[in-house]
């Protein structure tokens, strides 16, 4: 198998390895998962972190924000793997610098492109719903919003003062119940089998990264599924695809002004 060639059984390695590294806190290990110009969305609607050439470049910052204070566990839940990514149903354990702990569920989706060295990270795009996550720790009293002053002090330190305003800004913005109610009714769509719906709803269906037309479509819809848990982060709500006596897969929808553009789905196929 040539350098470039993505096999799944690497790409899910690869996307296994990322929370190792956060776990052991290896800045340099966790940094050369990624491709060069490869980003992390976490959570998506907030500015990418960016790999640069320089030597502290956005993950670099995002690291020194989010996970260098930090203690922080992943328990998985469920993984799927298309040609050229990976999505993973996960609930993610921190144990803050002022002692508080919390959990978060979330989905990640790790998109790949083939390097010289192998696979690497195009973009890791986590789907959390920050401000609910914010509420939580608020509700825990005094710690709660002592670690809320701490993380937002250390955005600004890291992230810069236009940095910060604009991660902010990027937690509390997107579609919201608005798209979780457009993601449900394309989930009734494909339950009846409406192709004619489905393509109204959503000009761009993938299934594992292969773009579907109207007659894989057709076939696709032959295995139902329902939509469990979803999140809406930015401009992506993202669900479990749950099905009745088989494995549930996961599914994405990408939003671009008000309309659902694209879904991506996983570990549906028939």
């Amino acid at each position: 198998m040539s350098s470039g060639s993505m096999d799944p059984h690497q790409l899910l390695t690869l996307a296994r390895r990322s929370p190792e590294f956060v776990g052991a806190h290896d800045l340099d290990g966790w940094r050369g998962l990624f491709a060069p110009g490869g980003r992390v969305e976490d959570p998506v609607g907030t500015p990418p972190c960016t790999k640069g050439s320089e030597e502290v470049d956005g993950l670099v910052r995002f690291w020194r924000t989010f996970i260098a204070p930090n203690r922080i566990w992943f328990e998985d839940r469920l993984d799927r793997v298309g040609k050229r990514s990976v999505a993973r149903d996960v609930f993610i354990h921190m144990r803050m610098s002022t002692g508080l702990e919390s959990v978060v569920p979330a989905y990640l989706l790790y998109d790949f492109e083939p390097t010289p060295e192998g696979p690497r990270i195009q973009r890791l795009a986590a789907h959390w719903e920050a401000s609910r996550a914010s509420k939580r720790m608020l509700a825990q009293g005094r710690l709660g919003k002592l670690t809320v002053l701490a993380s937002t002090a250390r955005i600004f330190r890291h992230l810069g003062l236009a940095g910060g305003r604009d991660y902010l800004r990027g937690t509390q913005g997107g579609v919201r119940q608005m798209g979780k109610d457009r993601a449900l009714a394309f989930a009734e769509a494909w339950r009846a089998r409406d192709v004619r719906a489905l393509r109204a709803l959503c000009p761009e269906i993938e299934l594992d990264d292969e773009r579907l037309d109207d007659v894989a479509l057709e076939r696709a819809t032959r295995v139902a599924f329902t939509l469990e848990e979803p999140r809406a982060s930015g401009p992506t709500v993202a669900a479990r695809l749950a099905r009745k006596d088989a494995p549930h897969g996961l599914g994405f929808f990408d939003f671009e002004r008000g309309a659902l553009k694209r879904a991506r789905l996983y570990g549906i196929a028939g």
